[in-house]
């Protein structure tokens, strides 16, 4: 059972406090007996966060916040397994053709400060080259595996995304969040991207120009107190 430390202490924003050296509840479920006081002023305000006795620097009760695992189009230059997108030569960003299916790969691993077990939920900032209109299908494929765990086949999930008639639009769509249930701290995610030119869903007659690829995941720690644990 971990144990806990107030950093800084008074009740705060309905934050269970405890007599015993001012010591704070982290997920309502801890008993107080598993608190140790701190000597830090107690008549400071606290700011919901606490030091676990390995160094974790955590959040307090419900205050969770998000962060994004960033793929700039512009450092993506792997091969395809179809066909390589086409690159913009005037700001380095990606082309994904109408007429073909073409893909781009890259490979995540969940920070530290990763609120573990919290599903993660990719996303693509992307835009049309035209005023057309339309729909561009994008394909997102991903595999996930812990540390000495293996990678399963890849889980697929298509989104048609509207182009909308502004040309150099940014826009952005989700794809189905990713289950991380059970998984901790770097864990690694392999995932897929292409634009399905030839499915019949896919009605936008220019190339869709991508940006980004990002990934939203919950943070509740500056990082972790050990190496490998949390």
């Amino acid at each position: 059972m971990a144990r806990y430390e107030c950093i800084e202490s008074n009740q705060y924003d309905g934050l269970r406090a405890y007599q015993k050296g001012m010591i704070y509840e982290l997920f309502g479920t801890v008993p107080a007996a598993y608190f140790t006081a701190t000597t830090r002023d107690v008549r400071s305000n606290a700011r919901k966060s606490l030091v676990d006795l390995d160094n974790t620097y955590y959040f307090g009760k419900n205050m969770v916040g998000w962060e994004d695992l960033r793929f700039p189009a512009t450092g993506i230059d792997p091969p395809g397994l179809v066909s390589d997108p086409g690159r913009d030569n005037l700001d380095g960003t990606l082309l994904f053709d109408k007429a073909s299916t073409e893909i781009i790969m890259g490979v995540a691993q969940m920070p530290h400060s990763w609120k573990e077990g919290t599903s993660v939920h990719p996303h693509i900032h992307w835009g049309p080259t035209s005023e057309g209109g339309g729909d561009v299908v994008w394909k997102f494929d991903y595999s996930v595996a812990a540390i000495n765990g293996a990678f399963p086949d890849f889980s697929t999930e298509s989104i048609a995304a509207a182009a909308g008639t502004t040309d150099a639009a940014h826009l952005v769509d989700e794809f189905t969040p990713v289950s991380m249930e059970g998984k901790t701290f770097s864990t690694m995610i392999k995932w897929r991207l292409s634009r399905v030119g030839g499915d019949s869903g896919d009605d936008y007659d220019a190339d869709a120009k991508l940006y980004e690829v990002d990934f939203h995941y919950k943070i509740d720690s500056v990082g972790s107190g050990q190496e490998y644990a949390k």
